[in-house]
């Protein structure tokens, strides 16, 4: 964040608004809250037994719970969007117009890679290829929506709020997850 604040400070890039005009703020919110709660369709958890998980880690550590919710929404929501959907797609649609669609989520994707493979060491049941499809497929998807939401609207609050919560059902399956592994 302080090298993007640094390249901001000293060059004269052109970006669009981050919270753009009130009619796309609310097209960016509603698709963000649209993306967030569709989330939990890809892991096919029901809504009902994903919320008991939510409070049953809630009431057995409070802090942990409150601290991974902030985590999320600072880096995972707020800081990527405004490096990957804000400042990488506004550079680059400057120099590729709606070619950004692709490549920024490609970026995003390469910046993952290294946590992938640690999540893929974790989870010895599948090949690579079978874990490919499970995570970089939908993946991609998601980070072409989310950028695309950002090229239409010009506002970055829907894919923080999607990116967020996302990330966050993902923190509550992965601790849900390992805690039966340390139960056994």
């Amino acid at each position: 964040m302080l090298i993007l604040g640094l390249v901001l400070f000293t060059t004269k890039v052109n970006l669009w608004p981050i919270f753009a005009n009130s009619t796309n703020w609310f097209l960016s919110l509603g698709a963000g809250i649209f993306l967030g709660l569709g989330s939990l369709w890809p892991v096919r958890v029901s809504a009902g037994n994903f919320w008991q998980k939510v409070k049953a880690w809630y009431f057995k550590d409070k802090y942990s719970f409150v601290q991974t919710i902030f985590y999320l929404v600072v880096y995972g929501g707020f800081a990527e969007e405004l490096l990957f959907r804000w400042f990488f797609a506004g550079i680059l649609w400057l120099q590729i117009g709606w070619w950004v669609i692709i490549l920024g989520p490609a970026l995003n994707i390469i910046w993952h890679i290294p946590y992938w493979s640690y999540l893929y060491k974790l989870q010895t049941k599948d090949d690579w290829r079978t874990f490919s499809v499970k995570l970089l497929m939908p993946a991609t998807f998601f980070a072409i929506v989310l950028t695309s939401i950002v090229v239409f609207t010009h506002n970055l609050i829907g894919p923080i709020i999607a990116h967020a919560f996302s990330d966050w059902v993902g923190a509550v399956l992965r601790r849900d997850h390992s805690s039966k592994a340390d139960s056994c």
